[in-house]
């Protein structure tokens, strides 16, 4: 769309000066192949393919994802992905996907069957030890991984959350999917809810232990991502302290710089008593007059 504009030049005459007016702005070049093709997008982002598909997976993916074990072990899960590819066909799968499949489903270690009782209660009592480590509490149980604990932990608060709300007609604006043990305890605690309300035998003691030490419910309640943080941080001050150590264990057992030891002077000679004398006696006049 051209727009005519009037306007004057040096003379005092009267220009017409054509305008280009756009009906939107352009939008920022990003850091992309079209950058360096000088392409310019108007509006919105460019859209990305997708290398990795997410999809149901077939019997001749497990298959091939055993094989591939078998010869190559289940460490190299990137390399597994593009023989994946090369050797049987098989487009759109990551390492990571490889591995998950692996470990969640085709490990011929796994127990497939429902978790027991027994298991609910290790799994339980093993998070009010070590909290959200789920890597250490699929230790106290054979044949079971970490995120499926996780999340039958999970499900069964989630399950118990919905059923104390249901009886007692309590009516919560924000229903968070992801509940922790914290929130169901702040809950029940708000509404005044007795214990023997609730059904599940291993969730109610876990209540009460944090009534007994209220101090570990932010600690029982800590994701994932915080217990990493909280562990960097660890690390990362141990770290800072060893090589303080180390630092001062190198400059003891070494000679000092001059400049921050620095020797005594040796060619001035020291003052004679004389001059001391003179000089007390000076002072000793003026402080007279």
């Amino acid at each position: 769309m051209l727009k005519k504009a009037s306007g004057f030049d040096k003379t005092g005459k009267e220009n017409k000066v054509k305008k280009e007016v756009l009906r939107r702005p352009l939008a920022p070049l990003n850091m992309n192949k079209n950058t360096l093709t000088g392409k310019r997008k108007l509006g919105g982002k460019c859209k990305k393919e997708k290398k990795f598909i997410r999809r149901h997976w077939t019997q001749e993916e497990d298959t091939a994802i055993a094989q591939l074990i078998k010869r190559h072990g289940i460490k190299k899960w990137s390399l597994i992905a593009k023989k994946l590819a090369a050797d049987f066909g098989i487009i759109g799968r990551s390492g990571k996907q490889c591995r998950e499949r692996w470990h969640n489903y085709l490990d011929p270690e796994l127990s497939k069957n429902p978790i027991t009782s027994e298991e609910e209660r290790t799994i339980f009592m093993g998070q009010r030890k070590y909290g959200n480590k789920w890597v250490e509490i699929a230790k106290l149980l054979s044949g079971r991984r970490d995120n499926l604990i996780k999340n039958h932990f999970y499900s069964t608060l989630r399950r118990q959350l919905r059923k104390t709300l249901k009886d007692f007609n309590i009516d919560m604006k924000k229903r968070s999917n992801n509940v922790n043990i914290q929130h169901l305890w702040e809950i029940i605690k708000e509404n005044s809810i007795p214990y023997s309300k609730i059904d599940n035998d291993n969730v109610r003691e876990l209540l009460e232990y944090i009534d007994e030490n209220p101090e570990r419910a932010h600690i029982l309640s800590e994701s994932q991502s915080q217990i990493r943080d909280k562990k960097y941080h660890y690390n990362l001050y141990n770290n800072s302290i060893i090589n303080r150590r180390k630092h001062k264990s190198d400059i003891a057992n070494t000679e000092r710089p001059y400049f921050i030891n620095p020797p005594a002077p040796t060619s001035i000679e020291p003052p004679s008593e004389n001059t001391n004398k003179q000089g007390v006696t000076i002072l000793i006049i003026v402080i007279g007059k």
